[in-house]
């Protein structure tokens, strides 16, 4: 089985693309997959998004 915990920025859309593939590698592999999403959100991130 692979562990897998992706880091995420709720707000940014690199962090929505990297969702989604390793939810579309989790349905194209044959193998048990278990996947952690932590959520990373602090004002710094918010205003490092709303900056951009």
């Amino acid at each position: 089985m692979l562990e897998l915990h992706l880091f995420v920025n709720q707000l940014g859309m690199r962090c929505l693309r990297c969702e989604q593939d390793v939810l579309t590698i989790d349905h194209d592999l044959n193998t048990k997959i278990r996947y952690q999403f932590v959520q990373l959100l602090h004002l710094k991130t918010i205003y490092n998004t709303i900056k951009t």
